[in-house]
């Protein structure tokens, strides 16, 4: 009897571990994520004003 307790009471720690960590693991591959895609539209940016092709220019004279 005590056993099977603890092992439901082990699956249940288990399971909120996993979904806490889970989410924070969700959090920093979104932020990552994020941060790549800013990186990647500094260097896309950059190489298309060095390239300076009006249609494809990413700041305006203006």
């Amino acid at each position: 009897m005590n056993q099977e307790y603890e092992i439901i009471v082990n699956k249940k720690l288990v399971n909120e571990f996993v979904e806490t960590h889970l989410l924070a693991i969700f959090i920093a591959l979104f932020l990552s994520s994020l941060l790549i895609l800013y990186d990647f539209w500094i260097f896309l940016s950059l190489f298309v004003r060095q390239v300076g092709h009006g249609h494809l220019r990413v700041q305006t004279c203006r």
